[in-house]
């Protein structure tokens, strides 16, 4: 069974980029044990997003249409925090597929960023 989504906004991700006061958060593990799906994560604000949440402990699966970049990314975050997935989000059955992948491989899926 999937568990309910976390859904993130550029907001989410603007309080994520801030160092919390230490008697809130002592660990900057915030992801951690998460799997979060980053659509267009091959460049752009998607590949600082998966990036970002690599750091913050997430394991990600960068889905992208462009292929060569996509795994430039994951090699740059580690094969062991990201895995690269061709996904063409205008396609409902990829998306379907990419979701499929995610649980596969991890086990569950709680993030979808766009």
């Amino acid at each position: 069974l999937l568990r309910p989504l976390l859904y993130i906004s550029k907001f989410n991700i603007q309080l994520l980029q801030r160092k919390p006061p230490t008697h809130i958060m002592a660990n900057k593990l915030r992801l951690e044990e998460k799997v979060a799906i980053i659509t267009g994560a091959a460049s752009g604000i998607g590949e600082a997003s998966a990036r970002l949440f690599a750091e913050h402990g997430a394991r990600i699966v960068v889905a992208d249409i462009q292929d060569e970049l996509g795994l430039k990314v994951v090699e740059s975050i580690g094969a062991d925090k990201a895995s690269y997935r061709y996904c063409d989000v205008t396609d409902e059955k990829q998306v379907e597929d990419t979701v499929a992948y995610a649980v596969e491989k991890y086990g569950t899926l709680d993030i979808m960023f766009n």
